[in-house]
């Protein structure tokens, strides 16, 4: 008996031990696989078969939004084919996201039972625990803990730090959050103990060198945005960082993901991509100036909260005599919630400077309702969670035809992302959505191909973004 006893006390808490009990966790029927991946999306362990690059790209969306909002436990996502991915955050006591799971099944299934009846108080314990493998705050110390606790055979809960110290933390929204799950505990079960945390990223000198290494070998990809609907001249583009080496237009090296995840690194790839975005518009005027056309990039939250960042942009409009408003920035609602005030300045900057701001990921928030008011705003991008719902969801179309009527009042463009299908499409265009975009339409492409037709590389008949 005592021989068992030691022999569960050894079992190691692994990436593939929680992937196995996160299956075992959800009540989804015809799960396909399942897999945990680190902050920068690399896979650490996978159920079966290998990630294509479309489960690949929705890996890094995902990672993405979790970033961003800090506060989100579990996203979905429709990967077409009847198939939806599911994903679960991990995330430290201190709010810092260090990996999430996937789980790949049954679109009906997943979206039968939505965020509430998914991230269950189990759940949320399997992804604590996952954060203990990736990045422990003490091996050693946690080794020590599970295995004393594994000797009781009962459930105990182990506080990280005292409550004070902690951030407060809020419930994601379409989350559920059971009266003892909290951010701040781990749940051991008997006879685990944790594993080495090799796969994890930590931050150090090698790190901040693969980050630079990253900024100085990005290269500009640019995605068309499909016009719906007659009317205007102007060409619009969103502005996409890929690395130099990319095969395709959705690839991204290691270095250039974990670059993107680092604030620092982020703000500084962003000043690159206005440069590089700037320099090329200069050696190719014809390309905006004879056939209007404009370019939106995407603003990180270091940016964001930079006030040297619009000043920059300012001088390097001015020194490469490129039109102010072929510029935009896209800046997503999450970003407008958290960082209200900063928002607010980068708007009234970017009008001074005659630039242009995209809303994304827009789902009529309350709270940022009011910047569609702002003279800066031309575009606002639709969260594509209401696009995909909304052909069977009349909440979902209801939101999706306000904010195009919102918008044709504003006199803003309006934009539906990720359209997979020509009935989708077909639905938007006659509610009055002025552009689509996505891989059906338009495959993202070297920018250098819009001065070179010939370049353009052919669209995929399917894919996600």
């Amino acid at each position: 008996m005592q021989q068992l006893d030691q022999t569960d006390a050894d079992m190691q808490i692994t990436a593939e031990s929680l992937g196995n009990q996160l299956r075992s966790a959800l009540p989804i029927k015809r799960i396909m696989s399942t897999s945990i991946h680190d902050r920068n999306g690399n896979t650490l362990w996978l159920s079966e078969g290998q990630l294509g690059p479309d489960e690949h790209n929705v890996v890094l969306e995902a990672i993405t939004v979790f970033e961003v909002e800090g506060d989100r436990a579990y996203v979905s996502e429709d990967l077409g084919g009847g198939r939806s991915a599911a994903f679960f955050a991990s995330f430290t006591p201190h709010g810092e996201l260090v990996g999430m799971a996937m789980v790949i099944a049954d679109t009906r299934s997943i979206d039968a039972l939505g965020a509430a009846k998914l991230v269950t108080p189990n759940v949320r314990s399997i992804m604590q625990r996952l954060a203990i493998v990736l990045k422990p705050v003490s091996t050693d110390a946690t080794s020590k803990s599970l295995r004393a606790l594994s000797k009781t055979g009962k459930h105990r809960k182990i506080s990280l730090a005292s409550a004070e110290s902690m951030p407060a933390s809020r419930p994601a929204r379409g989350t559920e959050i059971g009266p003892q799950a909290s951010a701040h505990n781990i749940t051991a079960l008997p006879g685990e103990r944790v594993a080495p945390a090799a796969a994890a990223t930590v931050p150090t000198a090698s790190t901040s060198a693969h980050a630079t290494v990253a900024v100085a070998e990005i290269s500009l990809h640019v995605q068309q945005l499909m016009k719906l609907r007659s009317g205007g001249r102007t060409r619009r583009y969103e502005v996409l960082v890929r690395g130099r080496q990319a095969a395709h237009g959705d690839a991204m090296s290691e270095q250039l993901v974990r670059a993107l995840s680092l604030r620092e690194s982020a703000a500084a790839i962003d000043r690159q991509v206005v440069s590089q975005l700037t320099n090329w518009l200069k050696q190719h005027p014809t390309v905006w100036n004879s056939d209007p056309a404009s370019f939106s990039v995407n603003l990180s939250h270091g940016s964001l909260i930079d006030t040297s960042f619009i000043p920059f942009v300012a001088q390097t409009l001015q020194e490469s005599g490129v039109a102010p408003d072929t510029i935009g920035f896209e800046i997503p609602e999450q970003a407008y919630l958290k960082h209200r005030d900063a928002c607010a300045a980068f708007m009234d900057s970017c009008e001074k400077i005659g630039c242009y701001v995209v809303i994304d990921d827009f789902s009529m928030h309350s709270d940022v309702v009011p910047f569609l008011a702002s003279r800066a705003l031309r575009v606002v991008k639709i969260d594509p969670r209401l696009t995909q719902s909304a052909m069977r969801d009349r909440l979902a179309q209801a939101l999706v035809i306000a904010i195009s009527q919102s918008s044709k009042v504003l006199g803003l463009h309006c934009v539906a992302k990720r359209i997979d299908s020509a009935a989708t499409r077909q639905w938007l265009s006659a509610v009055g959505i002025d552009f689509a975009q996505g891989f059906v339409m338009e495959d993202p492409q070297p920018i250098d191909a819009l001065g070179n037709p010939s370049q353009r590389p052919a669209g995929r008949p399917s894919s996600t973004r």
